[in-house]
């Protein structure tokens, strides 16, 4: 398996465990057992996600009238 020697973009803790290292421009996911690719589609929705971040400050939006 080829991995990628840039540094990753991102740290990333999630419910399955802490320490991923997520690269965009590179298109791979790490963490300590290797690296495994992103598809164009999974790149698409982390960055849709990260964009919204960036707007909205992580804030849901309420429903209140």
């Amino acid at each position: 398996m080829k991995v990628c020697r840039c540094r990753p973009e991102f740290a990333v803790d999630t419910e399955f465990g802490a320490g991923y290292g997520i690269n965009l421009t590179a298109g791979y996911a790490r963490c300590e057992n290797g690296q495994a690719d992103l598809t164009v589609e999974q790149v698409k929705v982390i960055q849709k996600i990260l964009d919204w971040l960036e707007t909205t400050g992580g804030e849901y939006p309420t429903s209140e009238s």
